[in-house]
């Protein structure tokens, strides 16, 4: 049926397709996802309302303490810092982390009031940004952790020929 259509449309790379690989896709088929995501320029962009409605929806949710959107608003503020210092926070060349642990802060507060939140940081916020800065830019262990974990758990699909790779 795939390869009918494909001939049908007249389609460029029909013959460069093998009957196998049609067979193989089609049988899994039932675990494709589509991923709706923002662009760069929406992601930093202050005016997108829906993004506004969304952070205060997160942060206001009943599990907002285990939610991720704290993880997002330290990483926002540890991008925006990277952005104006020229360095990670809590970098060992630097003298002071509590000066950095002050500017992460005053971002997040900064960020928190742009999206229209009027209560101080969530106190789950205020501990990744610690982490980040007690990190000072190098890996963060439980981040590193769980990307090794999704490789090796890719590379494990590959090898076993497992296509249905990353539903989570």
């Amino acid at each position: 049926m795939v390869w009918d259509y494909m001939s049908q449309v007249q389609h460029p790379k029909r013959n460069q397709i093998d009957h196998d690989a049609i067979q193989l896709f089609c049988r899994h088929a039932n675990f494709l996802r589509r991923l709706n995501y923002r662009s760069i320029a929406d992601e930093f962009s202050d005016s997108n309302e829906e993004h506004k409605r969304a952070v205060l929806a997160a942060l206001g949710d009943w599990d907002a303490e285990d939610s991720l959107i704290n993880d997002y608003i330290a990483l926002r503020a540890y991008q925006e810092f990277y952005t104006s210092h020229g360095r990670a926070p809590g970098d060992t060349s630097h003298e002071n982390c509590e000066d950095d642990y002050q500017n992460i802060r005053g971002i997040i507060c900064q960020y928190l009031e742009g999206v229209g939140y009027t209560e101080s940081p969530p106190e789950r916020c205020e501990k990744v940004a610690k982490e980040i800065v007690r990190a000072g830019g190098g890996e963060l262990h439980v981040t590193a952790s769980i990307a090794g974990g999704i490789v090796a758990q890719e590379v494990i699909k590959v090898c076993l020929h497992v296509l249905r790779l990353v539903l989570h």
